[in-house]
């Protein structure tokens, strides 16, 4: 076993007994063996760390201790979003057009069915054809239902940036923010989102200390929703390097004027950064 687990009494961890483990809904009670995630420091039952493959806020790092309730609060806190960017695929169009499908193809095999009988054909070859496309259709319908299905049970959200008061997160990858050295976010006055290789897109580059990670931000964000990932950024500074290029006049004028508000290193530059 590589991570860490506690045995609760009622005597040192009143504060932890009576909670809920998020993950089958039961009452964690006195004796039973708990596992606490070190990120957020949530309480999960043994059996439910293991059957969540041993992680949490994407990572499987665990506590050594049992924490009292200002740490909880505090780690909470540290654990809140701050803002997040994620693009979203639109499967809606695709679901009603295999259910009409499905609809046509009946309506369909109905009127192909009734034809035959109209025709002067024998017993034996009615029943061959009518059993031929009855099989057909039947696949047709089951191919397209498991399709349906699959398609519904699709995660059809990819989540891109995330800003916690601790940590970073691209694409489902976990940077904390002694990890960065520097955060370049370059913004267009003019935005196409189909371009995303073209220099039209909004970008972020993240300089790590071996490493570097650049995103086209191919989603078109709307001024007041721009505005909050602006200042997620700019909370950033107390932690990093933050610099910003910004072709909109609203939006640099929005940063000049709240810029003076943090005490990070903030850059708000007239020089393009990176193409």
């Amino acid at each position: 076993m590589n991570y860490n687990t506690h045995k609760l009494n009622s005597q040192n961890h009143s504060h932890i007994i009576g909670r809920q483990d998020s993950v089958t809904g039961d009452t964690i009670k006195s004796n039973d063996e708990v596992v606490f995630c070190s990120a957020c420091q949530s309480v999960f039952l043994k059996e439910s760390w293991e059957y969540m493959n041993k992680e949490h806020c994407n990572q499987s790092e665990t506590l050594k201790f049992v924490p009292v309730q200002d740490e909880i609060i505090k780690a909470r806190k540290r654990n809140a979003l701050l803002f997040e960017i994620a693009k979203h695929r639109k499967v809606r169009k695709t679901l009603f057009i295999l259910s009409y499908l499905i609809i046509f193809s009946l309506i369909f095999f109905g009127f192909c069915i009734s034809e035959l009988f109209n025709l002067k054909i024998g017993t034996k070859e009615l029943r061959i054809i009518i059993t031929i496309l009855s099989i057909l259709e039947v696949g047709f319908v089951v191919a397209m239902s498991v399709i349906i299905v699959k398609l519904k049970k699709q995660n059809t959200t990819t989540k891109m940036i995330q800003i916690y008061e601790d940590k970073l997160v691209l694409f489902g990858q976990v940077y904390k923010w002694k990890e960065i050295t520097s955060i370049i976010y370059k913004a267009n006055k003019k935005f196409i989102p189909f371009l995303s290789n073209s220099n039209t897109s909004n970008k972020i580059r993240i300089y790590l200390h071996n490493n570097l990670k650049e995103i086209d931000l191919d989603l078109k964000i709307n001024y007041s929703h721009n505005v909050e990932f602006l200042d997620s950024l700019m909370k950033a500074s107390k932690f990093t390097e933050v610099i910003f290029y910004l072709e909109d006049v609203k939006e640099h004028q929005f940063l000049k004027e709240e810029i003076r508000k943090y005490e990070g290193n903030i850059i708000l530059t007239d020089k393009i950064p990176f193409y």
